[in-house]
């Protein structure tokens, strides 16, 4: 190599280590931001009552009740078929309103994510990390079951045999 070829090779070399470090810094950054943003959600609750006003649900920010609250009439003006269906939409609207304040906790995270280049992007031929991978595993979904395995289910205790 001519003294030329050296010196657009380290030229190239100083860039991409530049690059490297500036990526390196932000992802320094995102990660305090994250642990930031993960710290203010724990604490998150959501709330909210039924249409009917009977119940109201306080969630956590996993959308789990950890609070339920009847009005004083609610066992006098509801029957209990109605009490459950006012319990499980004031849960639900709870979630609802916690997700949407989860999701606006990492927006400003997931943006900045989306501006991150490529490995490509800075190293020409190189594989991207998320193509060493491939897509996540998704969980394949629970099977319900029948009336009558539910019955044999509670019927023979098997509820009592789970988790040993």
């Amino acid at each position: 190599m001519d003294l030329g070829e050296d010196a657009s090779l380290d030229a190239r070399n100083r860039v991409v280590g530049e690059r490297v470090h500036a990526l390196v810094e932000q992802a320094e950054r995102q990660r305090r931001e994250l642990a930031a943003a993960r710290a203010r959600v724990a604490e998150l609750t959501g709330a909210a009552w039924s249409s009917d006003r009977l119940v109201r649900v306080v969630v956590n920010a996993a959308g789990v009740p950890v609070e339920v609250q009847l009005a004083a009439t609610a066992y006098r003006h509801a029957p209990r078929e109605k009490l459950g269906r006012s319990v499980v939409e004031a849960a639900q609207a709870a979630a609802r309103e916690v997700a949407r304040r989860v999701a606006a906790e990492f927006a400003p995270i997931t943006a900045q994510s989306g501006d991150a280049p490529d490995l490509s992007d800075l190293v020409p031929g190189a594989t991207d990390i998320g193509d060493l991978f491939g897509a996540p595993p998704t969980a394949p979904k629970p099977r319900l079951m029948t009336e009558e395995e539910e019955d044999e289910y509670y019927r023979s205790g098997g509820y009592l045999r789970e988790g040993r």
